[in-house]
This record gives C-alpha cells, structure tokens and sequence, in this order.
C-alpha cells in the first residue's frame, strides 16, 4: 500500500512500515499544505493512506471526497509509534477509504 506520513511525524517512522511503499509530507516537499490540500494531492499521486496525529482532520475534512485511509494516531514520538506499528498495519488494511481510523 501507498502510504504518506504527516508532517508532524517523525520521518524515521517510514522504516517500521515494512511492507508498504512509504513516503512522507516533507520527502514529498508538501510541507505546509492546507489539510484539504494535502489529502486532495495525495489522492491524485496516488496515495491509499495517510497516518497523522492531526486528531482534528476527520473533523475539518469531508475524508469521503478523497480515496485515502485516514489512520491518526495518538502520539508523535517515535517510541510510541514503534510500539504501535503492528496496530497501525492492522488499520491500514482494514481501514475503508474516505475515512479515519482512530488508534
């Protein structure tokens, strides 16, 4: 799967998503999109998920316009993310595009 990280995760968090093509917001040089911006352009280059700790985004956003899976998670601290790598493939792939996953 196609996966893009957020800005405000650490982008060293890419290697623990073995298994998945990852890129992130700052490799993709989309730093400082809007969030429409960045979910209508991820969708377009063919993105199927983007993972955040932006727990408003779900909120801000109509996710239904978009062919993404949205997965926030509740930390940006990459100890705490590694911890939750093996629920963060579970929601990736049972994660409904044009929604947002709460871990």
């Amino acid at each position: 799967m196609k996966v893009l990280l957020d800005e405000m995760l650490p982008v060293s968090f890419a290697s623990h998503l073995i298994g998945h093509e990852v890129s992130t917001v700052t490799r993709e040089d989309w730093k400082g999109l809007t969030n429409g911006a960045l979910l209508a352009r991820a969708a377009d280059r063919g993105f199927e998920a983007l993972v955040t700790a932006d727990a408003n985004m779900e909120y801000q956003q109509d996710l239904r316009k978009f062919a993404l899976r949205v997965i926030v998670v509740p930390t940006q601290e990459i100890d705490d993310l590694a911890a939750l790598t093996p629920s963060i493939n579970a929601a990736l792939s049972s994660a409904a595009p044009g929604r947002a996953t709460r871990l």
